[in-house]
């Protein structure tokens, strides 16, 4: 397909979006739904987006670090402002990234940092990137399927074999995140590589974006099953659950559904 046909060809993507601030006393999550930023205490938004491309982000600002609310939001701010049809492969997305994380060490504090996590869908082809612990899924046909792929300590652990999955999720140091943007990070990039994940994209297909708010307390089994075979209908059943398990965190997902 041409860049001309592409650019012509238009998508729509039915999208629900939460925040819930949990115990903190500061929201250092920071969500991109189409081309609005949200860093709210409480948010319950539904929308449809609509264009060329639709993009999906997740930040989560690290709380062990300075200014984590002010890195999620500058992140965010700067991935919106700069996105462009020019940027939407994963090696376009790269470039946008690294330009990103170099104006976060010149204007940010001092080591603070983020995650992110996202998702740019346009008709053709989704690409899915990720840098730090929060978490990417696709549901198609019914099965999640998690298309991320954490940077942190205990992922290290499951990639060579030296713990499951399982435990990985009850490990005592499973928060300990090992790359993410801002100037807590700088010595390495250029050593470590954002996660890029590019899928065809088809009708129905249902991204889930979440912080680990959400998946230090289920697990993706649970998930599967809590969202359903159609996960846009879900949302309700995904925050009563999380809050009777007690969120521990600020707790961010974005739920999307392409619908043509």
């Amino acid at each position: 397909m041409s860049r001309e046909s592409r650019l012509n060809n238009r998508m729509k993507v039915e999208v629900r979006t939460v925040m819930d601030i949990g115990p903190r006393g500061n929201q250092e999550d920071a969500v991109l739904v189409g081309t609005r930023v949200y860093q709210q205490p409480s948010l319950d938004l539904e929308t449809e987006e609509e264009g060329a491309y639709v993009t999906l982000c997740v930040c989560d600002g690290m709380g062990g670090h300075a200014a984590g609310d002010v890195c999620s939001r500058f992140v965010l701010d700067e991935f919106n402002r700069s996105l462009s049809h020019d940027t939407l492969s994963a090696e376009g997305l790269d470039v946008l990234l690294n330009m990103i994380q170099t104006a976060a060490e010149g204007e940010l504090p001092v080591n603070s940092g983020t995650t992110i996590a996202g998702v740019v869908l346009t008709p053709d082809q989704a690409v899915v990137f990720n840098a730090g612990d929060s978490r990417v899924y696709l549901m198609r046909d019914g099965e999640l399927q998690r298309c991320s792929h954490d940077h942190s300590y205990v992922q290290s652990l499951v990639d060579k074999g030296a713990i499951t999955e399982a435990e990985a999720f009850s490990h005592p140091y499973r928060n300990v995140v090992s790359f993410g943007v801002g100037s807590a990070f700088s010595e390495l990039w250029g050593h470590t590589r954002v996660h890029y994940k590019v899928l065809d994209v088809r009708a129905d297909d249902t991204y889930i974006l979440c912080s680990d708010g959400v998946t230090d307390l289920i697990e993706d089994p649970a998930m599967e099953t809590v969202l359903g075979p159609r996960p846009i209908t879900g949302v309700a059943r995904l925050s009563v659950d999380l809050k009777r398990k007690t969120l521990k965190d600020n707790t961010t997902f974005i739920i999307a559904r392409v619908v043509a």
